[in-house]
């Protein structure tokens, strides 16, 4: 078991001098779609309607965790039968971060609250709370303020699948997209900056 062990460490450290295979990237893509789809369901009917749990309000999202016991039990079958295949520890830790970066932008107290709120102050706007004195302030670009066209959204009895409701949602969906792929990267830049700092010498 030892020498077993040794020789997979071995095989790692070998493998972790040529760098991350591209290949990780790729795997990530479709996993990401399918957590945030986990993640979004989770949010609806089985999230508050049934009390459970969200996956992204603890330290360890369980989605993901889920997705690496899977990966492993692969990763252990390639070692074995395909060990060019195999992937390192390196690249399953890449996945992990990967994984949990995506889980965070589609998580709880995130877009999935992000996507509502965009209509949300122009729909409920009323003479009570009186909304609309601020909503005028809003950029029209970044939110959805046709109350006529919200109907639909917020009654139901329709579907999304139609170019005047894609339309509304479109632009703001885009530039909202382009906001957040911004702060993560910016965020990401500044961890790639400090990163040796907080690992080697502020411990």
């Amino acid at each position: 078991m030892g020498k077993e062990r040794k020789n997979t460490e071995d095989a790692d450290r070998k493998s972790g001098q040529k760098g991350i295979r591209a290949r990780v990237v790729v795997l990530s893509v479709p996993l990401i779609i399918l957590n945030a789809f986990w993640l979004f369901a989770n949010w609806g009917v089985s999230g508050y309607d049934s009390s459970q749990s969200f996956a992204t309000i603890i330290s360890l999202f369980y989605n993901v965790i889920f997705c690496m016991v899977v990966m492993l039990i692969i990763n252990a079958f390639l070692k074995r039968a395909l060990p060019k295949l195999a992937f390192t520890s390196s690249e399953l830790i890449v996945l992990y971060v990967l994984l949990t970066i995506g889980s965070v932008m589609a998580g709880h107290d995130s877009t999935q609250l992000l996507w509502p709120m965009l209509a949300y102050t122009a729909w409920f706007a009323s003479p009570g709370n009186q909304w609309d004195k601020f909503t005028s302030y809003m950029p029209s670009s970044l939110t959805v303020q046709d109350k006529n066209l919200l109907k639909t959204y917020f009654l139901g009895n329709s579907t999304i699948y139609t170019w005047e409701h894609i339309s509304i949602w479109l632009i703001p969906v885009l530039l909202w997209t382009v906001i957040i792929v911004t702060m993560t990267l910016v965020m990401l830049c500044i961890l790639a900056l400090l990163a040796d700092r907080w690992t080697r010498q502020e411990k």
